[in-house]
């Protein structure tokens, strides 16, 4: 039988413009939303895991200190998008795993039971759908 060793990066380095808190230390049942997606991905046995860090780093460092987060600093978060961020993460990971779960900072509601049904699947990348929607269409009107 084949292992298949699958990592994770955790997308945290955004500002928070829209909002006064900063998304990833928001508590959701007494819990910063980013501890929350690290408890879920080690419950899944995913490792390495990188968090891939910007604005306010300190305070996500000291949050999962004692963890075994892997921590990357985009220096540039303010000029790049979530893209340049995620290649620092699978840069970091590649080595280390085959496959990796993608998932930003601000969903800790995500389920174990949901990112074991998204490994099931093959293929180069996975897209999860709700009511027929991907994610990457939740805030378009009609899905279009």
């Amino acid at each position: 039988m084949i292992h298949i060793k699958t990592g994770a990066v955790i997308l945290a380095a955004g500002s928070s413009q829209q909002m006064k808190e900063f998304r990833p230390m928001m508590c959701i049942g007494g819990q910063p939303m980013i501890c929350r997606i690290v408890d879920m991905l080690m419950q899944l046995k995913t490792g390495p895991i990188a968090a891939v860090l910007g604005e306010r780093h300190e305070a996500v460092r000291r949050c999962l200190s004692g963890s075994q987060v892997v921590f990357i600093h985009n220096r540039r978060y303010a000029k790049t998008d979530m893209l340049e961020s995620l290649k620092l993460g699978l840069k970091a990971i590649q080595p280390l795993c085959d496959r990796a779960v993608i998932i930003p900072a601000d969903l800790p509601l995500v389920k174990p039971e949901t990112v074991e049904k998204l490994l099931c699947h093959a293929g180069d990348a996975v897209v999860p759908e709700f009511a027929g929607l991907s994610g990457s269409n939740r805030y378009s009107k009609n899905g279009q």
